[in-house]
This record gives C-alpha cells, sequence and structure tokens, in this order.
C-alpha cells in the first residue's frame, strides 16, 4: 500500500506526546435504537401469516444472532445469511448459508419457495438478491437503521411483479432490539422447520473429465485441515464459489473478502494486511492463478517481514471465469488458458516456503505443515480446467 501525502506533512515534526488515536474512538459507542411497537406487531403478524419464512442476517445482525436462532425456532424459519456474515449460523441445522448469487442450488430453491423474509442487518443490494430474482414471492421484512430501506437498491421492483422495491414492513432498529421484540409479540414457542437444510451438493467421487482436483474437494480439503485459529482471506473469480459454500466453521470475524471494483489481483495484499494485524493467528489467502500472478512478488514482502501467511492458489492454468464464458459463447476458450509458471519455485525464490499439490489429501496434509512451520507458504493446488460453479452452470452450461 502507498500513501501519498504532502512533503509539508510528511516532514512535520511528530512531538514526543503524540500518540496513535484510532478514528473509531472519535466516533463514540454504538447506540441502539428502539423498535417501533407497531413496526414489531406488524413483523410478528406476518410471520404467523408464513408458512415458509427465511430469518437473512447480515454484518449488521452478527451481534443479534442468539435472538435471531430464537425467533428461527419460534416460527419455523430457516437461516440465511449475506457474504459478509458467512458462518453465523453454520452450526445450526436450518443454515442454508451465503444468500444471493453465490448460494448453492437448495439455497436458490428454497428462497424461490418461501413466502416470507425477514432481513436483519442487511442492504438487501442487487447481489445479497441476485438482482432481485431470489425471492419472487415473498413479502419481505427488513430490519435497518437505514430511513428508507430499498430492496436491490433501486426503487422499481425487483423480480416482483406489481410489488415495490421497498419491504412490506419496515423495522427501524437496532437487530437485537428488534428481533427480541418481534418474538415476543409474535410468542416464544418451538416450531418444527418448513423444509429440512442439506447443504450445498456432497464433493462428486468421480474422477473430474480432465483428471485434475475438483474445486470443492480442495476447498473442503482447506476446511479439515485449517487451524481453529485461521482467517480466510478469499479474493474474487470463478473459484471462490467453493471455498465460500464449503468451508464453515468459523465465525464471520475470520473472513475477509476481496470484492472492492469486483477486480482480481488484490487478495495477498489484503492477506498480508490481515497477518500483519493479526500476529497469533494463522492467516490463510484462497486465490486463483490469474490473480495471484499479479502480485506474486507481494511474497517477498510478507517473508521479508516474518508473516504467517498460507497462500492457497486454486490454479486451473488460466482466467477461469473468462474461459468458461468464452466456451459458453461459442468462442475459443484457448485465449483464457493460461499455463502458469512453477509458481511453488517462484514463491522459493521470493523467500517463502512453496509446494505444488495435485490431490486434495496432498492439499491437506500442506496445510497442516504450513501452519505447523509457521512462515510464508504458497501452496500451488492444480484444480479442474472443466468443472463449472453452479452460479456458472447455471447461466453458462
Amino acid at each position: 500500500m502507498v500513501f501519498n501525502a504532502p512533503f509539508d506533512v510528511q516532514n512535520e515534526p511528530v512531538g514526543d506526546d503524540w500518540r496513535y488515536e484510532p478514528s473509531s474512538s472519535l466516533i463514540g459507542e454504538p447506540q441502539t435504537q428502539t423498535p417501533d411497537s407497531r413496526a414489531t406487531a406488524q413483523a410478528a403478524d406476518l410471520l404467523r401469516e408464513s408458512a415458509r419464512p427465511i430469518i437473512l442476517a447480515g454484518r449488521g445482525a452478527v451481534h443479534a444472532v442468539d435472538e435471531l436462532r430464537r425467533l428461527a425456532d419460534a416460527t419455523g424459519a430457516l437461516l440465511s445469511t449475506t457474504l459478509l456474515a458467512k458462518g453465523l449460523f453454520d452450526d445450526h441445522p436450518r443454515n442454508l448459508g451465503v444468500a444471493g448469487g453465490l448460494s448453492n442450488f437448495e439455497a436458490k430453491a428454497r428462497f424461490a419457495e418461501a413466502d416470507c423474509i425477514l432481513a436483519a442487518g442487511a442492504s438487501l443490494n442487487q447481489f445479497t438478491t441476485d438482482k432481485g430474482s431470489l425471492f419472487p414471492n415473498a413479502r419481505v421484512i427488513h430490519i435497518t437503521l437505514e430511513e428508507d430501506a430499498l430492496i436491490g437498491g433501486r426503487r422499481q421492483a425487483w423480480g416482483r411483479p406489481g410489488g415495490t422495491a421497498r419491504a412490506d414492513v419496515l423495522v427501524r432498529s437496532d437487530s437485537r432490539e428488534a428481533a427480541a421484540a418481534i418474538l415476543k409479540e409474535h410468542g416464544d414457542r418451538s416450531v418444527p422447520p418448513w423444509a429440512e437444510v442439506e447443504g450445498p451438493a456432497p464433493v462428486p467421487s468421480q474422477p473430474t473429465e480432465d483428471g485434475r482436483m475438483h474445486p470443492a474437494a480442495a476447498a473442503v480439503a482447506i476446511r479439515e485441515a485449517a487451524d481453529p485459529r485461521s482467517r480466510f482471506v478469499i479474493g474474487v473469480g470463478h473459484a471462490w464459489w467453493f471455498p465460500i459454500n464449503y468451508l464453515r466453521g468459523w465465525p464471520p470475524d475470520r473472513y475477509t473478502f476481496v470484492t472492492d471494483f469486483a477486480a482480481i489481483g488484490q487478495t495477498l495484499p489484503a492477506g498480508i494486511g490481515v497477518a500483519a494485524g493479526n500476529p497469533d493467528d494463522k492467516t490463510v489467502v484462497i486465490e486463483g492463478d490469474g490473480s495471484a500472478m499479479m502480485t506474486i512478488q507481494e511474497s517477498d514482502t510478507a517473508a521479508r517481514y516474518g508473516l504467517d501467511l498460507t497462500i492457497v492458489v486454486l490454479n486451473d492454468d488460466g482466467l477461469g471465469a473468462e474461459a468458461h464464458k468464452l466456451k459458453a459463447l461459442g468462442f475459443d476458450d484457448n485465449s483464457a488458458r493460461i499455463p502458469s509458471p512453477d509458481l511453488a519455485a517462484v514463491a522459493r525464490v521470493f523467500g517463502a516456503h512453496g509446494e505444488t499439490v495435485t490431490e486434495p489429501g496432498q492439499l491437506q496434509d500442506a496445510i497442516v505443515e504450513a501452519q505447523a512451520r509457521r512462515g510464508v507458504c504458497l501452496i500451488d493446488a492444480r484444480i479442474s480446467q472443466t468443472v463449472m460453479s453452479p452460479p456458472y452452470e447455471e447461466t453458462y452450461g
């Protein structure tokens, strides 16, 4: 990262009495907002009328996890989160996983069936709602501190013929306060879930078409091997769907998603920042090979500063997202198939440990060894070029 400041600022003496004070300390303690009793009564009534509710929690509702779980038990609701709240309900049997364009097939099917969505601490933007197509038949209860909450971030209807982009019931309040008030109004009784949740599809046992590691198997290997103290930094790209859906067992604050500008090439620098800021934890960067090639030289920075960082490159020898799109549109996909160099050897040149793996068991062993060894390790995990993630399969398959 480069911080550009005028010379006069750079040359200004700091002074002996200077001490760093984070900007968050200037904001003051967060304040809750008491929910309106009429709004919570309307929300409770709507939940009572609904046969297929889903509770969708965003990052603004992480602190309300207990209240939302109790509300789900009382209403029979299934549970889901936005990407930024991933992991909040991982140990709950009703957990559908992440909502939106990154949902697995089962989650999308359940959202399509839902007749009520209670969204807490979530903006309901176009990504979470899959451009408004995720829950076309549901009425919406929106718990938010925003004054003018809109579904999909737009005023027009998103996939709701004749409907509105506004919530059916808007509860302007802190998520914990609102969930507790709705539960009190509704009644705290236990209702069986309206559907059983199976989770993402099991990893296929048969070999992939090209005989390389299935990306889902790679994600499961990461999940099985990673230390409980791990922090995951995950970049964008075709393969990111697999760790998003198959990693579980860590709370939301253990994930960093590098989604800025929807651009590749940013994950390793972000991972270096996470590792530097959390020296007692184990930072795992999950990256694609095209993205890794843009910043692999930063493994020198990580090694030079003695960071504890494991870099797993899901390597399909190309720009997978572009290759799948080109092939689906009838074009030659070879222009997006770029055989990568020996990334493990490149990492070793920069002072890191490097290893190439071709099977899930090898990947699991490499992660265990890397985290036990400490320091910087790049694991070049060779994954299939032919397997498409479910969102791509749905769109381009």
